[in-house]
């Protein structure tokens, strides 16, 4: 198992079938809602806000855990690492990142 981000969240709105909240994590941040759409289906839906990129896809630009550095093929791999946890543990030291600002 990967820790892909980690960080606060606090909900903005609950109501029956949709779920609003704000998050501010190292990789995700800004405001997010959860919209059901079936028994067990959910759209995840990204508001537009300072920390939207239209376009953009941040599993792809960041795939890596931010406590180990490593992504999750290469813990189904086995690969051990230590430069990159040594790395990730560096990141997590830095303060929070810009609006915009890649990972």
């Amino acid at each position: 198992m990967i820790i892909w981000d980690e960080g606060t969240a606090e909900i903005v709105r609950d109501e029956p079938d949709r779920l609003s909240f704000s998050v501010s994590g190292h990789k995700l941040a800004g405001r997010f809602s959860l919209i059901r759409t079936g028994q067990r289906r959910w759209l995840l839906i990204k508001v537009r806000d300072d920390y939207a990129r239209a376009g953009s896809d941040i599993v792809a630009e960041c795939p890596a855990s931010v406590r180990s550095g490593r992504t999750w093929q290469e813990l189904a791999a086995g690969a051990e690492d230590g430069a990159g946890m040594r790395a990730a543990q560096q990141k997590l030291r830095t303060p929070e990142r810009a609006p915009g600002s890649q990972c």
